[in-house]
């Protein structure tokens, strides 16, 4: 099992299970999110577990959510970049500025 997984749908890395051409990313995609943390555990060979993008933009740690991006660890969770960054993004972190970090559009990371 595991708690950290891809963010799957039309404008982020990963898509119907295929990854993506980095170059396929505009200029900011070394603030893309590839990995990050999620509420609930899977097993790590289903690749029909990763978490969608929609539900990914309902933020960190979402009010009442049991599945999505988040950590029990509150306040927040980590996500690893395209740069090989790793980082802790803060739960009151704009949905906006998130769904820019998972597309990779975001000029800066937090």
């Amino acid at each position: 099992m595991t708690t950290y997984s891809v963010v799957e749908g039309d404008t982020s890395a990963f898509n119907g299970g295929q990854g993506k051409r980095l170059d396929a990313f505009g200029p900011h995609s070394a603030n893309l999110i590839l990995v990050a943390k999620r509420l609930d555990p899977v097993c790590w060979m289903d690749p029909t577990q990763e978490v969608p993008l929609a539900v990914a933009q309902l933020g960190v740690n979402s009010f009442g959510a049991t599945t999505g991006l988040g950590s029990e660890h509150g306040g927040g969770m980590h996500a690893a970049f395209r740069s090989g960054s790793v980082r802790f993004i803060n739960e009151n972190l704009f949905d906006e500025f998130l769904l820019q970090l998972l597309e990779g559009t975001s000029e800066t990371v937090p």
